[in-house]
């Protein structure tokens, strides 16, 4: 969605801009073809990576609506909706207090990278509280919001919340990332995320039903966020 946002709001400021400065009479400034390509090249690694980040996040379900019945299909998503709805928490978070921290560090004559383990740190407490929260209340959510009858759901919330751990850093990495520019590498990041998600759930799926798609869902974030952390090693901050 961040990334369709992005590309969609270059190409109508390219539009408005080149809309007034026609109407302003502003001739020197018409637009040229090679503007509208430059913003399109650069929002499309956006576009494909959200498009990848979609495939993996919803291979799980996919791939158990064909292996399994509508409803554990159904109790599995309970519980993806509730952790997806928590997950917001940390992508507000990240894009609010990462800023924030770099302007801080700079008043003081200090780099990003600080900035970024700090908040690092911060989003990892943060995710663990959830998660353990989640994991304690997660029959009182499940019966508060699905009922009684969602009561398989609660075994999956309490295994899947635990993503969010690695949701949380991934979020700031590839934020990082963004900032440097790496927009391919979160493209090549979200491409390995599909595959291996796809591959896991169809065994997992095979030998633990929706638990088994809930344990693939945790081992996929844990590889992209180990990927992002490990391109982001590469870079001079």
């Amino acid at each position: 969605q961040v990334a369709f946002a992005y590309l969609a709001k270059a190409i109508l400021a390219t539009a408005a801009a080149a809309s007034l400065a026609s109407y302003a009479g502003l001739h020197h400034s018409k637009p040229r073809w090679s503007d509208l390509t430059g913003v399109l090249r650069r929002g499309l690694p956006l576009a494909l990576t959200a498009l990848a980040i979609l495939g993996y996040a919803y291979a799980g379900v996919i791939v158990l609506s064909l292996m399994q019945p509508l409803e554990v299909v159904g109790y599995f998503q309970g519980a993806y909706r509730l952790v997806g709805a928590l997950g917001t928490i940390g992508g507000m978070f990240g894009i609010g207090v990462f800023p924030l921290f770099v302007r801080m560090n700079a008043g003081i004559g200090r780099g990003p990278d600080e900035a970024f383990y700090r908040t690092a740190k911060y989003l990892f407490a943060l995710a663990f509280g959830i998660a353990i929260g989640t994991t304690l209340l997660a029959g009182k959510l499940i019966h508060f919001f699905y009922g009684a009858r969602f009561a398989a759901s609660v075994p999956l919330l309490q295994m899947l919340i635990w993503s969010q751990v690695f949701i949380y850093e991934n979020c700031l990495c590839g934020q990082f990332l963004l900032a440097k520019d790496h927009r391919w590498v979160l493209f090549q990041q979200a491409g390995w995320a599909v595959l291996l998600n796809l591959v896991m759930n169809f065994f997992a799926i095979r030998a633990g039903g929706a638990m088994g798609a809930a344990i693939s869902t945790i081992v996929t974030e844990a590889f992209a966020m180990a990927y992002l952390a490990w391109h982001l090693r590469t870079l001079e901050f």
